[in-house]
Parts: C-alpha cells; structure tokens; sequence
C-alpha cells in the first residue's frame, strides 16, 4: 500500500501477481505505466490520474477518492480486468479522443465522463450508480452496457449516449433522467424500440436535445416509443 502515486511517462510499475492499493488524500498524476498480473485498487479520498497505457490484467478496484483514466489528453488505459467502483468512490473518464472501455463494471459508485473526447462502455455493466457527463460523449453500446438501475445526468452541453443495432426494450427500472444544457442520443434499431423510465422521471431543463437517430430506413407501420413514463414516472 502506497499513501500516493505520481510519475513521468517513463515510469514503469511491474505488478507481478500483486495488488498495488493506493491509499492517500493527495491528487497526483501518473503518465507512467502499470503492467503485469496483479490488480489496482483505489482507497482513500484523493485523486489520482493514469495518463499512461497501463497493461496489468488485474482487476480494478475503487472504494474512495477519485480515480481518473488520462490527464486532457490522448492517453490514460485502465488494466484489461473487472472494474468495481464502490460508493463514494467515483471512475472519471477524462480524455480528448475516443475510448473504449470493454471490461465488466460494477458496484454502486459514480461514473464520470469529464473529458471532451467520446468514451465508450460496451462491456457488461451493472454499476447501479450515478452516471453524469460534464464534458464530450459518453457512450453506452450493447444490449448488456446500460444496467437497469441507473440516474443519467447531463450538463454542459455534454451528451449521453445509447447505442445497439439490434431491437430491445431498454427498461430503466429506477431510472432518473436529468439533462441540464446535455444531450441524450437514443439510436433505433431495425424494429420497434421501447425506452422505459420505470418509476424515474426524465427532466429536460436548459438547451438540451433529446434525438432520434434511425439506423433503419423507416417502413410504414413501423413504431418507436423514445420516452414510456409508467405508473410512479413523468416526463
């Protein structure tokens, strides 16, 4: 256990089969890479920033503070294995080209996309908690990428994004909606999609947009429902 960590771009942590737990109040930066079989984990209030290309395969584990993948810029990888991110902890995205995250999520703290590139979770996703976007695109991308409990925010004119080629009712069980100047995109696939805000509510204040992108060419008879407010819901 370290109380911080902080490195120049040739900084390089061989983690063996080890757990590297960083566990301190500080916000540091690492440009760096970590690599190996071990596995990271995050305690502690402060933040720290990964600007490098790590490559360790361990999982990744937050239970406090900030941990942030890139630093602004182009660069910034978490490892190849399974994310949880325990409250108060928060996942910050914060880079300004594209990236793809691929790897399982879960747990029940905050998500954050802070960066102005697009980010992209196409992996598993069960993480149950707060979801906002000050900055760019965040992007979920698959049938399984958007969990059912979920409270989406939006500011800044950033957008939250919601993309599968295939057809589905996406059920948000305990859904909140909430776009403040944000954007969300909900693309529509070859037949009758549903989106359903269970006993949430969508709040669509300030100059946001709310867009239908097609992805099929549009048939008569063919229907979409964007919004489906339940019983316990409002739009």
């Amino acid at each position: 256990s370290v109380a911080s960590l902080a490195g120049a771009a040739t900084s390089q942590i061989a983690l063996g089969d080890f757990t590297l737990t960083i566990n301190g109040t500080s916000t540091t930066l690492f440009s760096g890479t970590i690599s190996g079989n071990g596995a990271l984990t995050k305690a502690g209030v402060g933040t720290i920033a990964l600007a490098g290309n790590n490559t360790y395969t361990g999982a990744t584990t937050l239970s406090g503070g900030t941990l942030a993948i890139g630093n602004g810029g182009t660069s910034g990888a978490l490892g190849a294995g399974n994310i949880t991110v325990s409250g108060p902890a928060t996942l910050a995205f914060n880079r300004s080209d594209s990236l793809l995250i691929s790897n399982t999520l879960s747990g029940s703290g905050a998500i954050l996309q802070a960066g102005s590139g697009t980010t992209t979770l196409d992996g598993t996703n069960t993480n149950t908690g707060t979801v906002q976007a000050t900055a760019g695109t965040l992007k979920f991308d698959g049938a399984n990428a958007l969990p059912s409990t979920i409270t989406l925010l939006g500011a800044n004119g950033a957008t939250l994004s919601f993309s599968d080629n295939t057809a589905r009712t996406t059920t948000l069980t305990t859904a909140n909606l909430d776009l403040n100047n944000g954007a969300f995109v909900f693309d529509i696939g070859a037949t009758s999609d549903t989106l359903v805000l269970g006993s949430g509510s969508a709040s669509l204040t300030g100059t946001q947009t709310l867009n239908l992108n097609f992805l099929t060419t549009i048939i008569s008879a063919q229907s979409w429902t964007l919004l489906n407010a339940t019983v316990g819901g409002g739009l």
